[in-house]
């Protein structure tokens, strides 16, 4: 999803962490 990946890309710049977390999950989720 376009809006999911504009949305990690967002929070990626404020949390770092978060981006890598949330990466994981859709990795996993597929």
């Amino acid at each position: 999803m376009l809006i999911s990946q504009v949305s990690l890309f967002l929070y990626w710049h404020n949390n770092p962490l978060f981006f890598l977390m949330a990466s994981f999950l859709l990795f996993t989720n597929g």
